[in-house]
Parts: C-alpha cells; sequence; structure tokens
C-alpha cells in the first residue's frame, strides 16, 4: 500500500504537468495532446507496475528466492533466456520511459511518435510483467507439491536480499526511479 501510494506523487505530477499546458494553451488547443498522452502513458507504467509490486508481495519467499539471480550472474550476464528476454524488454520500458518524460511539457504540435513510443513501452512491460507471473505461478505450482517446500517470508530474508536479486525488481526500480 505504502507503494500505491508513492506512485501517486508522479501522477499526480503528470497531471499538473497536462493541466498547466491545457490552462496556458486554452482547452481547444492541440498543443497539449504530447504531453497529454505521455502523462496517461507513464501512469499506466507506474499503476502496473504498483499492482505487480503488491501482488508479488503475496507470492511465499521460497518461490521468490529460486526466482532471484545473484548480483554477479546478472552483472556478467550469466542468466537464463528468459531472465534475458525480460531484461531486454524492461530496457526498452525504460527507454520509452524516459522518452515520454522528456515530452512532457513540451507545447507542440501533435505527433504521432509519442503515442507509438507509449504504446511500445506499455506492450514490453506488459510481455515482461506475463512473463514473470507465468514463471512465478508455475513454480509455485511445482513447490506446491512438494511438502514443506515453503518458509515464512522472515526466514532468511535478511541474508539474501543483499546478494541476490529478480529481473522484475530491477525494472521496477529503474523506472520509478527514472520516472521520479
Amino acid at each position: 500500500l505504502v507503494r500505491g501510494s508513492a506512485a501517486m506523487g508522479p501522477m499526480i505530477f503528470f497531471s499538473f504537468e497536462t493541466m498547466q499546458c491545457v490552462a496556458s494553451e486554452g482547452v481547444g488547443s492541440m498543443d497539449c495532446r504530447n504531453t497529454a498522452i505521455s502523462a496517461v502513458c507513464l501512469s499506466a507504467y507506474l499503476v502496473a507496475l504498483t499492482a505487480y509490486s503488491i501482488a508479488n508481495k503475496g507470492v511465499p519467499w521460497a518461490v521468490q528466492k529460486k526466482l532471484q539471480i545473484s548480483w554477479r550472474d546478472f552483472a556478467t550476464f550469466n542468466i537464463s533466456k528468459r531472465q534475458r528476454i525480460q531484461v531486454f524488454l524492461v530496457t526498452i520500458t525504460i527507454t520509452c520511459s524516459f522518452y515520454l518524460f522528456s515530452v512532457i511539457g513540451v507545447v507542440s504540435s501533435p505527433s504521432s511518435l509519442v503515442f507509438c513510443v507509449g504504446a511500445l513501452g506499455g506492450v514490453t512491460a506488459t510481455l515482461a510483467l506475463l512473463s514473470e507471473l507465468v514463471v512465478t505461478w508455475r513454480l509455485f505450482k511445482a513447490l506446491e507439491k512438494m511438502p514443506g517446500s515453503f518458509t515464512s517470508r522472515g526466514q532468511g530474508r535478511a541474508a539474501s536480499t543483499t546478494d541476490r536479486v529478480s529481473v522484475a525488481g530491477i525494472g521496477d526500480g529503474l523506472v520509478l526511479g527514472a520516472l521520479v
């Protein structure tokens, strides 16, 4: 819930930028369309990432631990093909977010590129999150069949979070950091 309310700050900023543009250019002006599209796309990214983060809190620690990779493996790109694809998709989403953020507040004639970049970022973010959810679900079901495989979320958590990370966690942190 805290992350959900923390994501509201940038969304409110995006809304105010759009309202400021409309107030200065006039309601009938099309010059604020790029700002409005950028604000909507970035807010949608934040809502999706926040929803995923909140949903991920309900996943047992044993499942989360199996999905994590070491920072060393991530830095040397010694990861699975699925994780490489996820990193690629998250990188595209982050790049789209940077572009959309740069367009906010710029008064110019409408451009279809802004909508295309926003849609591309939305599609890649959706694919990356769906991939993570499918793998999490499969792992959850596989571990559920094994007796005594689940541990409580608190056990072992402090020792392992400093040297391990999930691909979705990296994307979540980078996109939120870029937007803020």
